[in-house]
């Protein structure tokens, strides 16, 4: 009987894992052939493309400088917009919760293909009641690179679905 659950349980693990759409997150582990691009941008060592890179190299994805092979997708990102707004203000005037949100328009290219364009979006939620508010620099800065992991994590994501046919 113990058996029988043990087995149940795995499978209904695994059914819903796959229902909800999960994948590993390295396609090259898979025996899948690595997909290239070519990454396009205006700060080019920014600490946004960057992390970026980062991300696309952990989707099993290869960065190349230059490439005259047709398979070979181009990557175009724009400047990120960041906007940060107070949600919240306590009763002494200080912002108590605070949202950083960005957006990007990134363009994918394929030779022989329409360009693809796609704006993305994502935010950074802090709740700032208990906080030194000296410290709320630094505080800035970490909500930043979140922000940034989470739109770069967005696009590794796009670009995985649309070089693969």
């Amino acid at each position: 009987m113990r058996r029988f659950i043990y087995y149940f349980l795995i499978t209904l693990s695994v059914l819903s894992l796959s229902a909800c759409g999960f994948h590993p997150h390295n396609r090259a582990m898979n025996g899948e052939q690595t997909q290239k691009v070519v990454l396009f941008s205006n700060d080019p060592y920014g600490p946004f493309v960057r992390q970026v890179r980062r991300e696309l190299k952990l989707a099993g994805i290869t960065i190349v400088d230059y490439s005259e092979d047709q398979s070979v997708m181009t990557l175009t990102l724009d400047n990120v917009n960041m906007t940060k707004g107070n949600l919240a203000v306590g009763i002494d005037g200080f912002a108590t919760i605070q949202q950083l949100s960005g957006d990007i328009n990134i363009t994918l290219n394929q030779s022989g293909q329409e360009n693809k364009h796609f704006e993305l979006f994502e935010y950074v939620t802090d709740n700032l009641s208990n906080v030194n508010r000296l410290g709320n620099s630094s505080r800035q800065e970490l909500n930043e690179e979140l922000l940034y992991s989470k739109l770069a994590r967005k696009i590794a994501i796009k670009v995985s679905q649309n070089g693969h046919h």
